[in-house]
């Protein structure tokens, strides 16, 4: 039996995966929408910007190689999204954009944090949950 399947008694990653997806994938196509919808009208000049449902191979990893206890509150990425803005002068619009559309749990600034080179590109990370009144018509995780 895998170290996966152990992690927590009773809980199946891999089948709490398979449940899930469903909804995750609803979840992409909400956050699509709402940033889709907020960026157009925002003046920001991007490259682009798409979302993503985790992979089961990629989440099944994750918690394996992170060691993770509790998975399902541990994970916070099976759903996520990527812009990429052409000019750095946009991120203090993007990130209006991020906290009108979410609740920020955790920002991770990698802009200011040291010169690109040192991870090959400059980011801000946001952790985040969609917020309810965002949802429609079904209900966000």
């Amino acid at each position: 039996e895998s170290r996966v399947q152990m992690v927590k008694p009773g809980f199946d990653a891999n089948r709490y995966y398979g449940e899930s997806h469903a909804l995750l994938e609803r979840l992409a196509g909400e956050v699509q929408f709402a940033l889709g919808a907020s960026l157009a009208t925002a003046n920001i000049r991007l490259h682009g910007y798409a979302t993503r449902v985790k992979t089961r191979a990629s989440y099944l990893e994750k918690i394996e190689r992170k060691e993770y206890k509790d998975p399902q509150q541990e994970v916070q990425d099976l759903v996520g999204a990527r812009i990429v803005c052409l000019f750095l002068d946009d991120l203090p619009r993007l990130r209006v954009i991020v906290h009108d559309l979410f609740d920020v749990l955790l920002v991770e600034d990698k802009v200011n944090a040291g010169p690109a080179e040192s991870f090959g590109y400059m980011s801000v990370h946001y952790i985040c949950r969609m917020r309810a009144s965002n949802c429609f018509p079904s209900p966000c995780l």
